[in-house]
């Protein structure tokens, strides 16, 4: 929060709250790009987890590692900008109207966690689908870019 709104003492706006929650999973898409694509690859080949990512860096360079990388923080942001920044929006914006005033919290929190992550998985899917198709194909012969998983 401090990086946002440096020693001022307030609250996130919502343009702050849903850009932080998506720059946090972007962030973490660069650990989980390589990681994921360690596990497809495994899954293939049947490799250990020394060995695959090794076969990597031997057949495609270093920067094989990267593969599918743009999609899976893509991924990432759009998820986590759904249940980190979008479930808690949701949740102030139904708790102050009061038509629902009287429901109780847990209610209300259950419903915007799951309307934000239904929104949130249905919207970061494709991303997802593009990402497993480049990673699954590491020697690029049928996906040799993102918007070639879009097919």
């Amino acid at each position: 929060k401090r990086a946002i709104v440096g020693n001022e003492d307030r609250p996130l706006s919502a343009t702050e709250t849903l850009v932080s929650a998506f720059a946090g999973g972007a962030i973490s898409g660069i650990v989980c790009g390589p990681l994921e694509l360690t596990m497809i690859q495994q899954q293939r080949f049947g490799l250990n987890l020394i060995q695959t990512p090794t076969g990597i860096i031997r057949e495609t360079g270093i920067l094989g590692m990267t593969r599918g990388m743009l999609p899976a923080i893509t991924r990432e942001g759009i998820f986590t900008c759904g249940y980190l920044g979008v479930t808690p929006l949701l949740e102030k914006k139904i708790s102050n109207n009061e038509t629902f005033s009287s429901l109780p919290r847990p209610l209300v929190q259950f419903g915007c966690s799951m309307g934000a992550g239904f929104v949130a998985s249905g919207l970061s899917h494709p991303a997802d689908t593009i990402k497993t198709c480049m990673q699954g194909d590491i020697q690029q012969n049928t996906y040799t870019r993102a918007l070639a998983g879009l097919r």
